[in-house]
């Protein structure tokens, strides 16, 4: 991770157990994409705007994607405490997005099922809550979710939510400490030209029978479903919350 945070455009190859993966940003050089998208609404280098706002911009790379070359079954959690390495990733880069990769079946059951609403970018804990992770899953064994998805999850730092909310409704940005609980957002733009951009996204569209997973730290991190203009909402992520 530390390689990737000097040189975010770089693949890093790793073995996990036997069984190797890639590791790559998933939008490299974030910081600068988002001065540029929202040149207009700042007067300051990103970092420095939102630490005027109270909201500090803490990923200059957002996310981090693990690709596993073969199906990989992973023990993420004990208990409802998340493995140390992926609590640093999601400190490093925000969400951690895995493909190949499931959770072992004696908690896979353990899950909630839910689906997000369209472009409504929200967290799922609130401040007084102890387990502040959420985990989301695909199971490969799982009839209706052993199919790719048709929606998939968007996920955006606390700031460009807020840079984004101001942009929409045209107003003076002002200094915050608590964020609203979620925002619609993005609803009359071209979404798609944005994931990888401003956006990262986890489409769930791996191969029938493959498992996916997707990390997120609420404190810092939002996220919504995107329908993609389909009526279908997909079937239901698997959801657990963790510390």
């Amino acid at each position: 991770m530390s390689h990737l945070a000097r040189q975010p455009t770089d693949i890093v190859e790793g073995c996990l157990a036997s069984a190797r993966f890639s590791l790559r940003v998933g939008i490299p050089n974030y910081a600068a994409r988002i001065e540029a998208h929202y040149r207009e609404l700042l007067s300051a280098p990103i970092a420095m705007a939102c630490e005027s706002l109270r909201q500090p911009f803490k990923f200059p790379n957002f996310g981090l994607i693990c690709e596993f070359r073969e199906p990989c079954e992973l023990n993420v959690y004990q208990g409802d405490v998340l493995c140390d390495g992926l609590r640093d990733a999601t400190e490093r880069f925000g969400p951690v997005l895995l493909s190949n990769a499931f959770l072992s079946k004696a908690i896979r059951g353990e899950s909630q099922r839910g689906r997000f609403q369209d472009l409504n970018f929200h967290i799922d804990r609130s401040q007084n809550q102890e387990t502040q992770y959420s985990l989301y899953s695909r199971d490969p064994d799982d009839p209706a979710q052993r199919e790719p998805r048709t929606a998939s999850t968007l996920f955006i730092p606390n700031a460009v939510a807020l840079l984004q909310d101001a942009q929409e409704r045209q107003l003076r940005l002002q200094p915050t400490e608590i964020m609203p609980t979620h925002h619609t957002l993005f609803k009359n733009e071209e979404v798609r030209s944005l994931v990888r951009n401003v956006i990262l996204e986890q489409d769930w569209s791996a191969p029938p029978g493959t498992g996916e997973m997707a990390v997120q730290f609420n404190p810092h991190i939002r996220h919504a479903s995107w329908y993609r203009g389909l009526s279908k909402k997909g079937w239901h992520i698997g959801v657990r919350y963790l510390r």
